[in-house]
């Protein structure tokens, strides 16, 4: 209540500055609990612009809630003005598609999952366009994967992901996919060609069309698109990187 009180907005947030112990545990409530978000809204912006900004669980809790809102693109304004100046250089559609830097917290960053059967991390690899590159490991088990995905917000229009990968003893009958999905209902736009076998790295790319209304948020997933149990073994690696999305010019009346 008091977190959605104008009038207390600046002595809370003067107060949260000075980093009590139970700080992140009334911001996380604040964001997660409060039956108004746009009540709340002007003290997560005076936190946000105040010295430190928020807290990576803090900032986490608030963007999942105006998205949960519908808000996607005030919650990717805040996370992306949370982000420290470095990576703020070449900042794209997807986000750290060369795997250089660690996964932060939720918000429109890279997320990990854990599932037993499958390893995901950065490694360094020959042929990598940069240092590190996304390496997934599977140990020959059934693995109902989907675990390596990033939250976007893409306004409408047409286009492409690409990429590059290198399947190393890749052993599935279905094929690692990524896949563009919308975030409000997974809507699915659009799948890359299926990943297996083995070989060097290679050029991989998919077009796909995000709607104008239904669509305001889209998650960008790794997955194994198995139809049945059967179809969840695998085994060895995937290795991935330069992952970018680009908007596809359409030609005008004129060129046709």
């Amino acid at each position: 209540s008091l977190a959605s009180a104008p009038a207390a907005h600046e002595a809370l947030a003067d107060r949260l500055a000075l980093g009590p112990p139970w700080r992140t545990r009334l911001v996380r409530a604040a964001a997660t609990k409060a039956p108004d978000a746009q009540a709340v809204a002007p003290l997560f912006e005076r936190l946000r612009k105040a010295p430190g900004g928020l807290a990576p669980a803090e900032l986490s809790a608030w963007v999942d809630r105006l998205g949960r809102e519908g808000a996607w693109g005030q919650a990717y304004l805040v996370w992306v003005s949370q982000l420290p100046p470095d990576r703020l250089v070449g900042l794209g559609n997807v986000f750290n598609g060369s795997f250089e830097w660690e996964p932060g917290e939720g918000g429109f960053d890279w997320r990990f999952g854990r599932i037993a059967g499958a390893r995901i991390g950065r490694l360094a690899t020959e042929g990598a366009d940069g240092r590190l590159a996304l390496r997934v490991a599977f140990e020959d088990r059934r693995v109902p994967f989907n675990h390596v995905r990033q939250l976007m917000a893409l306004s409408p229009g047409t286009y492409r992901l690409s990429g590059q990968a290198r399947p190393d003893a890749l052993r599935t009958e279905r094929g690692l996919v990524w896949t563009v999905t919308c975030a409000d209902g997974a809507r699915v736009l659009g799948e890359t060609d299926p990943l297996r076998g083995n070989g060097p790295w290679r050029a991989f790319q998919a077009d796909f069309v995000v709607p104008a209304e239904g669509c305001a948020a889209q998650w960008l997933v790794l997955r194994l698109p198995a139809r049945i149990p059967a179809e969840q073994r695998i085994g060895g690696r995937a290795w991935f990187d330069a992952l970018k999305i680009s908007r596809v010019r359409e030609d005008s009346p004129a060129n046709n």
